[in-house]
């Protein structure tokens, strides 16, 4: 953390990319597959998707573009508590918008979608974690 600029290093580098590009290479190949099968799943499936990935990510600059190396813990613990309000806040937002704008919705794709991007994202925390050695 020389720079001052926020998180550097590693694992800085990594949270920048909340979603790194493989994930969303896979995202494109469900679609991809989805669209085959039926254009509304594919829609349904990039919706559910983004609802979950974007206030993530949106959260991880939010949290790591305030850190620096002198930064209080008052500081600290405010933006991840503001961030974290907010990113649930997005969430709602984005699946609100997501049934009232796109239709006809495909409610099991959208959901599914959901959840699995929500279960990358974990895997991802374990794997940074474990090779970070920070458990």
């Amino acid at each position: 953390m020389a720079s001052g600029k926020g998180i550097d290093g590693r694992i800085g580098k990594t949270l920048a990319w909340a979603f790194p590009p493989r994930h969303w290479g896979l995202l494109l190949i469900v679609a991809a597959v989805c669209h085959s099968v039926d254009p509304v799943l594919a829609v349904s499936v990039l919706a559910g998707a983004l609802a979950f990935v974007l206030p993530h990510c949106w959260y991880t600059w939010y949290v790591l573009g305030s850190l620096r190396e002198k930064a209080s813990p008052q500081h600290i613990y405010s933006r991840f508590r503001r961030g974290e309000m907010n990113k649930i806040g997005l969430v709602a937002l984005s699946c609100a918008l997501a049934f009232v704008t796109v239709r006809p919705l495909n409610d099991a794709g959208f959901f599914l979608a959901f959840l699995a991007m929500m279960v990358l994202s974990w895997a991802n925390a374990a794997r940074l974690a474990y090779v970070t050695d920070q458990v």
